[in-house]
């Protein structure tokens, strides 16, 4: 189910404001399965606990996948949009959203659709309600486009090489999106072809609620507010409850149009990607596992290895337009 209401209105000459607000709401949606074949655990008041030593459903059986539908999702986004002709020839726009969307699987029915995708138990999907793998919180856009003034008099060839030029560019300002800290191989004797696990949330004062070092890409998970559980029991880490880096990139682009006429003409364009070089770090998605499965701490837990951006790219290029 999904539903919108927006309001646009002309606030000033030439300047426009959209104000919306969108929803959506899933229920029965269908989450994939590598392996139903595991050993059970028990409830308790601490949370899921599994046996010593224990039997997987099927012990006959191999690796069983399959898929449940018994997923749900729900999101809610405000989103505003501002627009303006600043003069003749050079007009502005800028767009905010700031949503939230929280499921219990963000999984496709085959295949997992996103690196940062963390599993949970198929059984209980409260366990794994959390922000969905796409929940960008924030996306901040702005956009420019100025057609620049035609020189009327001198000599033709400055005319040539002068008039006729565009300039553009767009400046995408955005939150990271959300992973989960693990633990390694099978600590919890699950004896799945899937099996995971979850560390403690430390609950102290210097950890200030978040187990994060945004600033440190070398350390971007303090790992020292995560704790190895005990007992066989699963961690109360939720799922996606970590936030990686954000992203800031400025596009531009120069266009000069060569030729009189609509019917044929020539576009010169030189544009520029990320040309403020500015490095945009990815999420540690190959470095989540904060321990192993003997709850030794893993030196790598929390390093940053890849960009979600390209260096600074420049390209040239001539179009023919008719």
């Amino acid at each position: 189910m999904q539903w919108n209401f927006n309001i646009q209105q002309e606030i000033a000459p030439n300047t426009a404001l959209l104000v919306g607000y969108t929803g959506s709401r899933g229920v029965h949606l269908p989450y994939f399965v590598n392996d139903f074949d595991m050993v059970l655990p028990s409830a308790t008041p601490q949370g899921y606990i599994w046996p010593t030593s224990g039997t997987r459903l099927n012990p006959s059986a191999g690796q069983i996948a399959g898929t449940l539908w018994n997923s749900d999702s729900i999101y809610h986004g405000l989103a505003v949009q501002l627009t303006r002709q600043l003069t003749k020839g050079l007009q502005a726009g800028l767009s905010y959203s700031f949503g939230k969307s929280i499921d219990s699987g963000s999984a496709a029915a085959f295949q997992d659709n996103f690196a940062n995708s963390a599993q949970r138990l198929f059984f209980d999907p409260k366990q794994g309600r959390g922000p969905s793998d796409f929940d960008i919180r924030h996306n901040f856009t702005f956009n420019y486009i100025w057609e620049v003034p035609a020189l009327r008099a001198g000599p033709t060839a400055v005319r040539w090489l002068t008039n006729g030029w565009q300039w553009g560019g767009i400046l995408h300002v955005a939150s990271g999106e959300p992973f989960t800290p693990q633990i390694g191989g099978d600590p919890l004797g699950m004896a799945s072809a899937s099996s995971f696990d979850r560390p403690d949330v430390v609950s102290s004062s210097s950890c200030g609620g978040s187990p994060v070092n945004s600033g440190n890409p070398l350390h971007y998970i303090r790992t020292e507010c995560l704790a190895f559980p005990s007992s066989k029991r699963m961690g109360n880490a939720g799922r996606n409850v970590l936030t990686g880096p954000g992203i800031v990139n400025l596009d531009t682009s120069l266009f000069k149009n060569i030729g009189p006429t609509e019917k044929f003409h020539a576009q010169f364009r030189a544009e520029f990607f990320n040309v403020l070089n500015h490095t945009n770090f990815a999420s540690p998605v190959n470095n989540t596992n904060i321990f192993g499965a003997n709850g030794a701490p893993i030196s790598s837990a929390g390093v940053i290895t890849s960009t979600t951006t390209t260096s600074r790219q420049i390209q040239f290029g001539l179009k023919l337009i008719w």
